[in-house]
């Protein structure tokens, strides 16, 4: 028996008082996960606990089975995910140019996302592309548009603060060294160079003449960059050390390029930009895989959430049960355990980026209890078999119902005993 294991990114969200306080899931149109549900057992994830907004490649490592204290640090999950290549002695910092404005000598946030051509934002890294100072090494990488990810070499840690205020109108902030930093020297010493080099930055990029030719056509400038979630390789147990399950992946961007990377899994990426085509094509490749374990990820629902636009939301999520429906057919579940949640809910209202309410969740095979829920949706799901589920018990419950799960407590050694031809056992 296989797993196919989908994960809808962001998929829960807030009630929407204009629905009568019914979210996006409720009020598409989903006959396909409707009937999965009717079919299988359904449960309420929480990734970690109620209440807490997740970033996705938190979720993501709970819900894989493993502890936040695991995960490396974004910076260096995407650093992977855009196949650089990756010391263990390096820091990895996600990096954006945006806008800001000079207050009684403090940067404040003006604008997070500025609008400009490609031309132009290369043109602007290239000024602040290399720094240097107290023998540490920073260097900005280009991802996409704005972004980037800076690459600090030398005696340096991750376990530091970010700059990103997120939120115009708050102030760019100081970046600190964490409580209880392994190596605090380290710490203190890359704080104080980001420092540096976000200061020297923005006079760079101040300066830089297109800045002069962005205010004449009535456009806010680019002078500064902002950090956030440094990571730095760390050695983890592959997914099928872990689970004993031969694994593959079937992903778009570069985090869940680099979340598979991180978990050694069989990495699938594709650039399908229609949600419906997207997902379709992901399906039907993990169909037909012959691992154990084919994690399929969507970031759709959380890409059109964050439009907050509600209706988006509802469009995107009816396209990708039609995507499900075309697949269904293909589906055997005496063969395969089907699995469908999401790693946290993105509200398509408000001012959260992500919030801390649960995810529905329903697994269709041949082993489980069937419940009496005939939809799929953050409030049905409650009622469901499967109860309340904590992110690090979803691993458990799939190679139980994989029937491949060890009796509890039992210690298996690592080498098969071999017949022995010594005289001395008589």
């Amino acid at each position: 028996m296989k797993c196919l294991f989908i994960i809808l990114d962001g998929l829960g969200d807030r009630g929407i008082s204009d629905w009568n306080q019914n979210t996006p899931l409720q009020k598409a149109h989903t006959p396909t996960l409707d009937y999965l549900a009717s079919v299988g057992a359904n449960g309420s994830l929480t990734a970690l606990c109620k209440g807490a907004p997740l970033p996705s490649e938190i979720a993501h490592f709970l819900i894989f089975g493993y502890a936040i204290e695991d995960s490396p640090g974004r910076g260096v999950i995407e650093a992977l995910g855009y196949d650089f290549e990756v010391s263990f002695d390096e820091v990895y910092i996600l990096v954006k140019l945006l806008s800001v404005k000079e207050i009684d000598d403090t940067l404040y946030l003006a604008e997070e996302k500025p609008p400009a051509d490609e031309e132009t934002i290369m043109s602007l890294i290239d000024d602040i592309r290399y720094f240097r100072h107290k023998g540490i090494e920073v260097e900005f990488k280009p991802t996409h548009g704005i972004d980037g990810i800076l690459k600090l070499s030398g005696n340096v840690s991750s376990q530091i603060s970010d700059s990103n205020p997120i939120f115009n109108g708050r102030p760019l902030l100081q970046i600190e060294s964490l409580k209880g930093a392994e190596n605090l020297d380290a710490a203190n010493q890359t704080a104080e160079v980001l420092n540096k080099y976000i200061l020297w930055a923005h006079l760079k990029l101040a300066s830089n003449p297109l800045n002069s030719k962005r205010k004449d056509l009535g456009l806010p400038p680019i002078n500064a960059v902002a950090t956030q979630r440094a990571g730095k390789l760390k050695k983890i147990k592959s997914f099928e050390e872990k689970w004993k399950l031969r694994s593959e992946a079937f992903v778009s961007s570069a985090l869940y390029t680099g979340i598979g990377k991180i978990f050694d899994m069989k990495v699938h990426r594709f650039n399908i930009k229609d949600p419906y085509e997207d997902l379709l094509a992901k399906l039907k490749e993990a169909v037909e895989s012959e691992k154990d374990f084919c994690f399929v990820h969507t970031k759709a629902p959380d890409v059109a959430a964050h439009t907050r636009i509600p209706e988006n939301k509802v469009k995107v999520i009816e396209s990708l049960d039609s995507a499900l429906g075309k697949i269904l057919p293909e589906l055997d579940f005496n063969e395969t355990l089907l699995a469908i949640t999401a790693d946290h809910s993105t509200p398509s209202v408000g001012d959260m980026i992500h919030s801390g309410e649960s995810v529905p969740l329903l697994m269709v095979g041949k082993y489980l209890r069937r419940d009496k829920v005939v939809n799929f949706d953050e409030i049905s799901c409650l009622y469901g078999s499967l109860g309340e589920v904590r992110g690090n018990e979803i691993m458990s419950m799939i190679l139980d119902f994989m029937d491949r799960a060890d009796l509890y407590g039992l210690q298996y050694g690592q080498c098969p005993l071999r017949i022995s031809r010594d005289k001395s056992l008589g």
